[in-house]
């Protein structure tokens, strides 16, 4: 599991859970969410039924959407470039 119950963005330490989520750690999304398309895996609601069928396989994290776009825009979060 990627932070149960305390689960919190492993950036900033955001806990509110609204505004948590699944990062690739890897940025590798995009490719992911094609090869689980294909066994009709899709949305958000499959892929956290997925994760957690799975195991909750490596190369996750959870982080806050902030600290997410701003891995996505900038390679990495604008927090540890400060």
């Amino acid at each position: 599991m990627y932070g149960g119950e305390n689960s919190q963005c492993v950036c900033c330490g955001e806990r509110e859970s609204i505004f948590l989520a699944i990062d690739h750690i890897y940025n590798n999304g995009a490719e992911e969410r094609k090869k689980l398309k294909n066994v009709g895996i899709t949305g958000g609601a499959a892929f956290y039924f997925w994760l957690r069928k799975n195991g909750y396989p490596k190369g996750y994290q959870v982080l806050c959407y902030n600290c997410n776009i701003g891995k996505y825009r900038c390679g990495e979060c604008p927090h540890k470039t400060k």
